[in-house]
């Protein structure tokens, strides 16, 4: 994968990825990924140890995402421990009211499922060698987190993670253990 987005960066420690393209207050900005926190609401992937991995915001490729509805980003470990799978994170921000949250929900499932199939059909990707993550993000929402909006049926996601490995996550935060291993933090209720 990293031949492909080969103007991507590759980072050894947290991120924060944000979407400006819709902020009045930001005119001319879209999609960035840093590893300092933004001026808005943001997505971060924290790391508890260093590891390599390939942060790729997908807007900066018009021929990749050309014909398909994409997500803002995929995010992918690189060189995982040996004989272990390592993870591919895609994420789709929404900056919506809470109403909304539900009504984004499938819209969000299909921009993150076709870049993961492009990806598959380009072999770049497979459940052989990936753990598959989807993190469906709303900045504006944070406080209400998690919030189950965005799933599927409960068999229509059960069916999606035995049959293609993907697992859900409505976070704005993950934390990336190590280059094999993505986890929720710990909710406080």
């Amino acid at each position: 994968m990293i031949h492909l987005f080969k103007d991507s960066q590759v980072y050894d420690g947290d991120i924060y990825i944000a979407d400006y393209t819709n902020n009045p207050d930001h005119p001319g900005r879209g999609v960035e990924i840093s590893s300092s926190p933004h001026s808005i609401n943001s997505f971060h992937l924290q790391l508890l140890k260093k590891f390599h991995f390939l942060a790729v915001n997908i807007e900066e490729y018009p021929a990749f995402k050309k014909d398909i509805k994409n997500c803002e980003a995929v995010v992918a470990s690189l060189k995982p421990e040996a004989d272990q799978k390592g993870w591919v994170l895609f994420i789709e921000l929404k900056y919506c009211s809470e109403r909304r949250i539900d009504e984004y929900g499938p819209v969000t499932i299909d921009q993150m499922d076709a870049v993961r199939k492009k990806l598959t059909d380009m072999q770049l990707i497979d459940t052989d060698r990936h753990i598959i993550h989807f993190n469906y993000c709303s900045p504006n929402n944070a406080e209400s987190e998690p919030f189950d909006g965005f799933k599927e049926t409960q068999n229509a996601t059960l069916h999606r993670v035995e049959s293609e490995g993907v697992i859900f996550h409505a976070r704005m935060s993950l934390i990336a253990i190590d280059g094999t291993t993505l986890i929720e933090p710990s909710t406080s209720i």
